[in-house]
C-alpha cells in the first residue's frame, strides 16, 4: 500500500488542505530555485498478516529534501521496533543546459512481534523541510508460528534429585532442522552457526559454555545427526554446564533464551525466539535423621585421610596436621565449598593437642582438597595422635 505526497502550486495546495484537510502537504508553500525538484514523500505499508518473527516495515521514500529528521518510532506493547535508513543517493547534472539535482533517501520503520494477536500501529511520523508528514494508523494481524517443526530445546539434569551441596551436571540440547533447498543446504557442522543468533541470545548458566564454543569454533560434544519417529532427519547441538545446588527449592540456570534464524524456502529469514523446556528439578535441603554432630555439610563421596609431620616432638613444639579429602563422586563434587572437620571439636584431638579455633581455607589439586593445621602436644604422654572423623551425605546412597 502506497501514499505519495507531492506539492503543486500554491492554489491547488489550498484547495487540497481545503478538501482533505491534509495540512503535511504545506511543503508547497516553500521555495526552491527552479533547476530544483520539489521534495516528494512516499509511505508504504506492510502486508496486514504476518507471521511470528517476521519483520515488518513503514516505509518513507523521500526524494529531492534538503533537510530530513529521521522518523519517529512509535511505541506499541508488543513490538519491537527500530528505525533503519535503507539508502541515500543524490545526483547533479545538466539538462537542456540546465543545472538539475536530485537525491532520494529511504527508511524502514521496524517492527517485530514476539506473540501472536493483533496489533495497531500508530502514526509514524517524518519532518521533510522542516514539514511533518505522517503515516496513518493501521492495523497488523500476527499470526503463530509453530517453531517446533524447525528447532526445539530442552534442559537435562542430572541426578534429578538432588540435596544442597551437590553438584549438577546440566545440558543444553537443540534439535535444528536441516534446511536445504535444491542441492543447497547447510551440514551439521553449518546448521548452527547460520540458525543461532549468539550476540541476541541470553545463556544463563551456559554463558561461559558458549563463549568458550564461539571462541575455539569447537563443540566439546560433538554433534549429531538423529531421525525422529517420522523419519525426519534434525541436527542435535548440546553445550554443558555445572550448577551447584545452593538452597533448597527450584533449581535456578539463570535467563535462558534463544534467538533463532530460519531460512524461508523463497529466501530471507524469518526469526524468532524458543525458551527451552526447564528440568522438573526441586533441590532437597540435607536430611536431619540420623546427621552426625561433627557434619560440616560435605555431600558427595569421599575418602578421608589425616597425617602428622614431623612424628616426634616435644611439648609445646609445632608439628602439622594434614587433612586430605578424595572425591570419589559420580560427575564430581564441588571441592571449592568443601569445609573440613570442625578439629576443635574432637574430643580426642583436643585432649592432647592444642589446635587453634579458626577456618582452614583448602587447596584443591583436581579431585583431592587438602587443608593443614599447625597443633602442639600438651604433655610427655601424648604418643600418637588419635583417629579423626570427617562426616559426608552420599546422595546416591540416601546416607550419612
Amino acid at each position: 500500500m502506497l501514499e505519495r505526497f507531492r506539492p503543486s502550486r500554491v492554489l491547488a495546495l489550498v484547495a487540497a488542505l481545503l478538501a482533505l484537510g491534509a495540512t503535511h502537504l504545506a511543503s508547497a508553500l516553500q521555495t526552491r530555485s527552479s533547476n530544483t525538484p520539489r521534495a516528494e514523500v512516499e509511505i508504504t505499508y506492510p502486508m496486514p498478516r504476518v507471521v511470528v518473527g517476521d519483520v515488518f516495515a513503514i516505509t518513507f521514500g523521500i526524494t529531492n529534501a534538503s533537510t530530513i529528521e529521521e522518523p519517529r518510532v512509535p511505541s506499541v506493547p508488543g513490538l519491537r521496533s527500530q528505525v533503519r535508513q535503507t539508502h541515500g543517493s543524490s545526483f547533479e547534472g545538466t539538462l537542456n543546459g540546465r543545472k538539475i539535482r536530485q537525491s532520494s533517501v529511504g527508511f524502514d520503520v521496524l517492527f517485530v512481534a514476539e506473540q501472536p494477536g493483533t496489533y495497531e500501529l500508530p502514526r509514524a511520523r517524518i519532518v521533510v523541510d522542516g514539514l511533518t508528514y505522517e503515516s496513518k494508523p493501521f492495523t497488523v494481524e500476527v499470526l503463530g508460528f509453530d517453531t517446533s517443526s524447525s528447532v526445539r530445546a530442552e534442559l537435562i539434569a542430572s541426578p534429578q534429585s538432588p540435596v544442597v551441596g551437590q553438584n549438577l551436571s546440566i545440558r543444553l540440547r537443540v534439535w535444528l532442522k536441516p534446511f536445504r533447498t535444491g542441492r543447497l543446504g547447510f551440514g551439521v557442522d553449518q546448521q548452527w552457526n547460520h540458525s543461532i543468533k549468539a550476540r541476541e541470545s541470553r545463556w544463563g548458566i551456559f554463558q561461559g559454555a558458549a563463549e568458550q564454543y564461539y571462541r575455539d569454533l569447537r563443540w566439546r560434544i560433538p554433534p549429531r545427526v538423529e531421525r525422529d519417529e517420522d523419519g525426519g532427519e534434525w541436527y542435535v547441538y548440546e553445550l554443558e554446564a555445572s550448577a551447584s545446588a545452593d538452597r533448597p527449592g527450584p533449581l535456578d540456570l539463570g535467563e535462558i533464551e534463544l534467538r533463532v534464524g530460519v531460512q524461508r524456502a523463497n529466501g530471507g529469514e524469518r526469526q524468532f525466539s524458543i525458551v527451552p523446556t526447564p528440568p522438573p528439578i526441586v533441590v532437597e535441603p540435607v536430611p536431619t535423621e540420623g546427621r552426625p554432630a561433627d557434619f560440616t555439610g560435605a555431600v558427595g563421596d569421599f575418602e578421608f585421610e589425616a597425617r602428622v609431620k614431623p612424628s616426634r616432638a616435644g611439648v609445646g613444639d609445632p608439628m602439622t596436621l594434614t587433612l586430605v579429602v578424595v572425591d570419589r563422586t559420580p560427575g564430581g563434587a564441588d571441592l571449592a565449598r568443601l569445609l573440613p572437620p570442625s578439629l576443635v571439636e574432637q574430643p580426642e584431638l583436643a585432649r592432647s593437642f592444642r589446635v587453634p579455633d579458626e577456618p582452614l581455607a583448602g587447596t584443591v589439586n583436581g579431585r583431592t582438597k587438602v587443608f593443614t593445621q599447625t597443633i602442639r602436644p600438651l604433655s610427655e604422654r601424648v604418643t600418637d595422635v588419635p583417629a579423626l572423623s570427617f562426616s559426608f551425605f552420599d546422595p546416591a546412597e540416601r546416607e550419612f
